[in-house]
């Protein structure tokens, strides 16, 4: 595993920016405790998929280094409000059904906010080198993912994760409310009819930007948090078998 320094270094490389803004990102979410902390040195605490997740999301929302905890809190949360899935042959499946891969969902079943989705995707790729399902039980899409792309827009906390999965496409949304956007909702619902103008987050100082990295980005950075990229022959599990003819 992979100290702080060395995601900040593996983090720069996989997504092509400067350190320079890494360390900048790292040190705002190590002040607010959204980074594993502990002492500085040799003795400095392995970083973990969650490490990874927020500090990828920093970089990837474009907003003031000084709101990066604000940042990455929002996207963490942010939840899954809708789906398109279009099926080899242009089938459309209903918008509000979720892709039925669970790295996706809780134990249960819900959908999982966003930041816990990419733990998940990092934990997966970090221990396993793939993210592969046997097919649904019920007969259901092909669930090995065979191409992942991953956007995040600002300023609206909004999330989009594509998924190409062989026999289907997903396009999977996800967004957080900020305080601002939940008041002026409320209001229009107690008072009724309501003739402004839809919310638009863009409507204050703020640039939009929407920032987008793909699998090869992601799995770098799961490479990156092993301390070295994955071997299919020298990371799969002993055979028992194998090993006791010597």
């Amino acid at each position: 595993m992979v100290k702080l320094s060395g995601l900040i270094d593996g983090m720069a490389a996989a997504l092509q920016i400067e350190p320079a803004r890494v360390r900048t990102a790292a040190a705002q979410l190590r002040k607010h405790k959204l980074l594993t902390t502990g002492p500085r040195g040799p003795g400095a605490p392995d970083m973990t998929p969650e490490d990874a997740t927020n500090l990828l999301l920093a970089l990837m929302y474009d907003g003031e280094a000084a709101k990066a905890h604000e940042n990455v809190a929002r996207l963490r949360e942010a939840t899954f409000v809708r789906s398109e899935g279009i099926v080899r042959g242009g089938e459309r499946l209903p918008s509000d059904m979720l892709a039925p891969n669970r790295f996706l969902r809780d134990t249960e079943g819900n959908p999982l906010p966003f930041g816990y989705v990419l733990d998940t995707m990092l934990d997966w790729w970090l221990r396993g080198g793939s993210i592969e399902e046997e097919d649904c039980e019920d007969g259901g899409p092909n669930l090995y993912a065979a191409k992942i792309r991953l956007t995040v827009s600002s300023p609206g906390y909004r999330a989009r994760l594509f998924i190409d999965a062989y026999d289907v496409h997903w396009q999977l949304d996800y967004e957080c409310k900020p305080p601002e956007q939940l008041e002026y909702e409320a209001a229009a619902t107690t008072e009724g009819f309501d003739f402004r103008p839809r919310w638009d987050a863009l409507n204050g100082p703020y640039m939009s930007a929407s920032r987008v990295v793909g699998e090869d980005n992601l799995t770098a950075i799961a490479d990156c948090l092993r301390g070295r990229p994955w071997d299919d022959l020298e990371d799969l599990p002993a055979d028992p078998e194998v090993e006791a003819l010597g």
